[in-house]
């Protein structure tokens, strides 16, 4: 049986998402690097990145921040989810 996860560092999984939400792709590749290379474990940055993507799909966030807000979010969330398969390709987990 695995060892429980450590408590998420909010320090940098909320990072991730800000700049998912302001639609800048190479910020979400430097925030998912910078919460790994802080420690944090991939799982909740994976967990962090599939709660983003439910948001963006959900009718009540479109309207709440506009369709484009949701379109801009689309390739940042996709470098955020590429850089984190990336790493865990190059260390085999």
């Amino acid at each position: 049986r695995p060892a429980p996860l450590p408590e998420p560092i909010l320090e940098d999984l909320l990072p991730i998402a800000v700049v998912i939400a302001a639609g800048c792709e190479s910020c979400a590749e430097k925030a998912v690097t910078r919460a790994l290379e802080n420690g944090s474990p991939r799982a909740h940055i994976q967990k962090a990145l599939q709660i983003i993507a439910k948001f963006q799909k959900l009718d009540c966030f479109a309207q709440a921040v506009g369709a484009d807000v949701v379109a801009r979010m689309e390739r940042p969330l996709a470098a955020g989810n590429r850089t984190l398969r990336e790493a865990m390709n190059r260390t085999g987990h």
